[in-house]
């Protein structure tokens, strides 16, 4: 049986990449839009899959409130 290191397989894209995405996206809560862009970006925060990063002007004023929540 094959051995392979415990990174296995490697990631394609590093964490902290960042890329550009191709499409007019919106975002919703409840029905009511809290961002609309197409300047929004593909952050790799974690390996694997990218997040999407939106610009804050891009984001409805008022939509969003600072809970003051930490990632970890």
């Amino acid at each position: 049986m094959t051995e392979y290191p415990p990174d296995y397989p490697a990631m394609i894209v590093p964490v902290g990449q960042v890329e550009p995405v191709p499409r007019h996206i919106r975002g919703f809560v409840a029905g009511r839009p809290v961002f609309d862009t197409v300047r929004a970006g593909y952050v790799w925060l974690l390996p694997g899959y990218p997040q999407y990063c939106v610009p804050r002007d891009d984001i409805v004023e008022g939509a969003l409130v600072d809970e003051g929540g930490t990632w970890s």
